[in-house]
């Protein structure tokens, strides 16, 4: 009994144990199961985060791009709309997804009116407001946007400002991010740019918001298996399960996080292949589980097993330990010294298979030399890399394989003095006479008194090649393999600090190039530069370095003393190669070339690399001014009358007209010349810091720079003013106007004129336009409609300059017009030369057939009068009657013209 509760004790014991154990392996399965779990969380928010990482440097590269606008146009005062243009372009080009740059105005509910106005007499004619159905008192539009094309119409597109939008504007001083309601997805990111009374100024740049993440994301899935949603106050904005395959409005996101989109919170939600494809039961809860039951299928077994021991004979255990006691004994220590051999033995065995396995299977070639650095051993990378397969390697020592001389005696000298080698590279070559490049490390070492060297090398020619290939492109254009605009730059900085040296600079661009890309595509012209660089290659490439710049452009260094001929020989060459027919397909086309030419003289420390291309750059525009297919040498000259251009051109965009401009009105006199019946009205500029400028210096580059309109519209209203305070006096009188083509294209002018021809107490008659003849040659056909208005108000129209802009019968024919004045250039010595009085002989009886009225300009002397008297003209103007006068002295004229005729009655 006694002995029976001691079993039934031991087994309660060993059960418990047991129980416990189960217990101690449950948990610690479901530790494990938690630990792996926190894991993945923890790989998913850091993978999350990485993906928020990527949109947070595409947005801070965005607005890194708008500061940089934003300091340029700080930088550049009163820019003009070609140049926000171009520099947008410019900018904008080499970005991946479509962004638009915008400069708005901030402006309440009441100053729309004045907005729109502003804009108007800033040069965009057309401009006005597009407000929103639901106006609200704080208002921001868009003035100028570029480009245009990538969005559509959106200049004068206005968004409501709610007060924490405007607190967010006027405050935050930095980036804010819009939503356009009119489009949910499309956003602009807008910085303050300026204050300037009650309005408030900002740039901007407006993109689709999920472009930009399209852009981000497209391949998240194909790599990763993984989807991802991002949301807006809940609202989904992008997801890369675009068809909806996985619906996942109903599915919870593995993880979870905001990110920052400016002045907007957005929610990034990912979710793990896991979570897309859910299975039954996860691999890892299977491997876990299956663990867990292992171990408690061992421990039962172990359990087992100790009740099986426990019920052997008590006497076998007796008769097995005497006759074992002496066994272990005697056996005890040559146990020992067995088992010590047979571990050495064992471990020895175990590392030579493994350095034989790891020796010949390796795809490093490694190699053992001896003392003389003959090949010991090799194993079959190292074959493959230099030998043929049937060659002894114990014939060759290893500098044979070394191409380089230099390295050859390198070397010799580390095996002299026993030097390791951790990594160094070297142009190997092969048995069969190849070459590849190689990265050799190795360490002396010694067995038993003797030196051997044990090397590895590496085959890394595709690395060199790839690294060659790299830094080949980031010096050569990629579509004529000549070198681009950096590396050019950077060669121009290098030989301007040379010894005394001379070179030529030359800046060409294809003219008519554009016209081949828009006909005939851009493939059509790239063959056009391939083999305008291939011409260029072969004409100059063996004595001067040639660049593509970017587009059409290209540049040429050339040392003076390379030069076999003078520079103009070369120039007239170059020109005549671009002139000959480039041909592509059925199509042979024809471009021409303009050339500027800078010299400059090293060492050259005044000017960079940037101002000596800038310079050939000027050269070659005034080159293109010229007529293009012709070359200029820039000069000092040169550099005075573009900065005059310059500081004129943003004279006229401060230019307040009232308070630098003026008229000048030269009297007209009738056929016999005695009577005053009109006068031309004559637009003069005396700036503040210029002086007086001359019209044909500033009137053209205000027709360049869009402030033509501008000062046209002033001209005509400061001339219909001077005539109505002229009151009774001005019945008999009527006065010419000069109008720019380029006002006649503009549909508002026709209304505005309509208007304030309205609004005058004038006869009509009284008004006369003048348009000069060489400006009206390329415009004819979309100038006519608007001169049929303006004859149709009664207003009188005059050709300019007649003759001098290669006038034709059917013009004349044509054109609705009611007169023509003769340039002064034809009425110069028309007493004394027989060939300009029969000129102009022709002109009168021209006008004549089509009952046309002559004025003729320039008139000087009386002997040019009275020639002139014979033929049929009939109004007069030059110096022989009056110089231009002032508002004043032509009413002072005036009066005394109404004296003489009251006398004579």
């Amino acid at each position: 009994m006694k002995q029976l509760n001691l079993k039934l004790r031991g087994l309660r014991i060993h059960l418990l144990s047991y129980a416990i154990f189960v217990i101690v392996m449950s948990f610690t399965g479901y530790r494990l199961e938690k630990h792996y779990e926190a894991q993945s969380t923890q790989d998913l928010n850091i993978q999350i985060a990485s993906y928020n990482q990527v949109f947070q440097n595409k947005l801070r590269q965005l607005e890194n791009l708008l500061y940089s606008f934003d300091a340029y146009f700080q930088s550049s005062m009163n820019i003009s709309a070609k140049s926000f243009y171009k520099v947008a372009q410019y900018q904008l080009q080499g970005i991946e997804i479509e962004v638009g740059l915008e400069q708005y105005v901030l402006f309440k509910q009441d100053q729309i009116e004045e907005i729109q106005k502003q804009q108007i007499q800033q040069g965009q004619f057309d401009f006005r407001l597009y407000l929103p159905n639901e106006l609200k008192d704080n208002l921001l539009g868009v003035v100028r946007a570029a480009p245009v094309s990538d969005y559509g119409h959106i200049i004068g597109e206005v968004i409501a400002l709610n007060e924490s939008e405007l607190k967010k504007l006027s405050l935050e001083h930095g980036v804010v991010a819009l939503n356009w309601p009119q489009n949910n997805n499309q956003w602009s990111l807008v910085l303050i740019q300026k204050i300037g009374g009650k309005v408030h100024s900002a740039l901007g740049l407006r993109l689709i918001l999920s472009s930009l993440l399209e852009n981000i994301y497209h391949n998240l899935y194909i790599e990763t298996g993984e989807h991802i949603r991002i949301l807006n106050q809940g609202d989904v904005i992008f997801s890369t399960d675009w068809k909806n395959a996985f619906e996942l409005d109903y599915i919870e996101p593995s993880v979870i996080t905001p990110s920052h989109f400016f002045s907007h919170e957005l929610t990034i939600e990912l979710y793990n292949p896991e979570i897309l494809t859910p299975a039954i039961i996860p691999v890892r809860l299977c491997v876990i589980i299956s663990l867990v039951v292992v171990s408690w299928i061992c421990g039962a077994l172990i359990l087992f097993q100790i009740f099986t021991l426990k019920g052997r004979n008590k006497e076998i255990n007796r008769i097995v330990i005497q006759r074992t006691a002496s066994l272990i004994d005697s056996n005890r220590e040559l146990k020992k010294e067995s088992l010590l051999k047979s571990q050495a033995l064992k471990k020895q065995i175990k590392s030579e298979n493994q350095y034989k396995k790891l020796f010949v299977n390796s795809h490093e070639g490694l190699f053992v030399l001896d003392e003389d650095t003959r090949i010991n051993t090799c194993n079959p990378a190292f074959i493959s890399l230099l030998l043929n397969p049937s060659s002894d390697n114990k014939n060759f020592i290893f500098s044979d394989f070394i191409y380089s001389e230099e390295q050859i005696i390198n070397w010799q000298k580390d095996v002299e003095n026993k030097i390791n080698h951790q990594e160094f590279e070297w142009l190997a070559k092969k048995q069969n006479g190849k070459s590849i490049w190689v990265r050799q490390s190795g360490n002396w070492v010694e067995n038993e008194g003797v030196s051997s060297y044990e090397g590895r090398l590496v085959d890394i020619t595709q690395v060199k090649l790839f690294n060659e290939q790299l830094k080949y492109r980031a010096q050569y254009d990629s579509l004529t393999n000549l070198l681009n605009r950096q590396a050019f730059l950077e060669l121009i900085d290098k030989l301007r600090f040379n010894t005394q040296s001379s070179f030529v600079l030359l800046y060409i661009d294809l003219d008519r190039f554009k016209l081949i890309n828009d006909t005939l595509g851009h493939i059509a012209g790239d063959k056009v530069l391939i083999e305008f660089s291939s011409r260029m290659q072969n004409m100059l490439g063996s004595f001067a370095d040639i660049a593509r710049l970017g587009g059409d452009e290209f540049a040429v260094l050339i040392r003076q003393n390379h030069l076999s001929d003078n520079l103009i020989c070369l120039l007239v060459n170059i020109l005549e190669e671009i002139r000959k027919p480039f041909k592509y397909k059925q199509h042979c086309l024809s471009v021409s070339g303009s050339i500027g030419v800078r010299k400059f003289t090293s060492p050259c420390v005044d000017y960079d690399a940037k101002k000596l291309i800038h310079d050939a750059d000027i050269a070659m525009y005034e080159a293109k001014q010229q007529g293009k297919n012709d070359y200029y040498i820039f000069s000092s000259k040169l550099s005075q009358q573009i900065n005059r251009r310059l500081q004129i051109e943003t004279l006229l965009h401060d230019l307040i007209p009232d308070s630098e401009l003026s008229i000048n009105l030269q009297p007209l006199y009738c056929k016999q010349g005695l009577r005053l019946i009109g006068f031309e009205a004559l637009l003069r500029w005396d700036s503040k810091e210029l002086g007086r400028i001359s019209p044909e210096e500033f009137i053209p580059i205000a027709e360049e720079c869009g402030k033509m309109s501008i000062l046209g519209l002033w001209v005509f209203d400061r001339a219909l003013k001077f005539m109505e305070k002229l009151g009774d006096k001005s019945h008999n009188l009527f006065i010419n106007i000069n109008v720019s083509p380029l006002q006649l294209q503009q549909n508002s002018f026709m209304d505005w004129l309509t208007k304030r021809v309205n609004q005058s107490n004038l006869n009509r008659r009284q008004i006369r336009i003048e348009l000069t003849e060489s400006a009206m040659i390329a415009k004819e056909e979309v100038l006519i409609a608007q001169l049929n208005d303006i004859h149709n108000l009664g207003i009188g129209i005059y050709i300019d300059d007649f003759g001098t802009g290669y006038s034709s019968l059917s013009r004349i024919k044509n054109l609705p017009i009611d007169g023509i004045k003769i340039d002064r250039s034809f009425i110069e010595n028309i007493e004394t030369d027989n060939g300009a009085l029969q000129l102009v002989k022709a002109i009168c009886a021209i006008a004549e057939s089509f009952n046309l009225s002559i004025t003729v300009e320039g008139v000087e002397t009386q002997a040019q009068l009275n020639v002139l008297k014979s033929l049929y003209c009939h109004k007069y103007q030059g110096y022989f009657f009056s110089k231009p006068l002032t508002e004043k002295q032509m009413v002072i004229c005036i009066d005394h013209e109404i004296k003489n005729i009251t006398k004579i009655a």
